[in-house]
């Protein structure tokens, strides 16, 4: 047992020694730390911003309010596509599994036209860029 984990540890060391990490140049110098340090600091990234996030805010307030619910409980809330067939769905309680079933696939489906459309939305108001 003792050989096995002297060969373990060997092989560990020897990949950690030739790990690509360790290689020449690899290394940056601590003054270009601080630097890089201090633009993250100092630059916020384009989805933090809050004119950025205010643009999208006023996009996704311009969907149909089924659609912001929709986005609301799968995005926000996390739900599963079940629950949200139940939430969104038929209004009867005792609702079958196959009518479950078509409601989730049609959800399914609307989020995606959801998606294209806040994309589409998106691009036109400049906030992602043109693929």
């Amino acid at each position: 047992m003792r050989t096995w984990f002297y060969t373990l540890a060997r092989h560990a060391a020897a990949r950690q020694r030739h790990a690509p990490g360790r290689r020449a140049g690899a290394n940056v110098p601590l003054s270009g730390v601080s630097d890089l340090v201090a633009r993250i600091r100092t630059e916020t990234a384009p989805y933090l911003r809050s004119d950025f996030r205010d643009r999208f805010a006023a996009i996704r307030d311009s969907l149909d309010p089924d659609d912001q619910w929709l986005l609301v409980l799968r995005v926000t809330r996390k739900m599963s596509w079940r629950d949200i067939a139940r939430v969104l769905g038929p209004e009867t309680a005792d609702a079958s599994e196959a009518v479950i079933a078509r409601e989730t696939a049609r959800l399914r489906k609307r989020y995606q036209k959801v998606k294209q459309v806040i994309r589409d939305r998106a691009r036109a108001a400049g906030l992602v860029p043109d693929e």
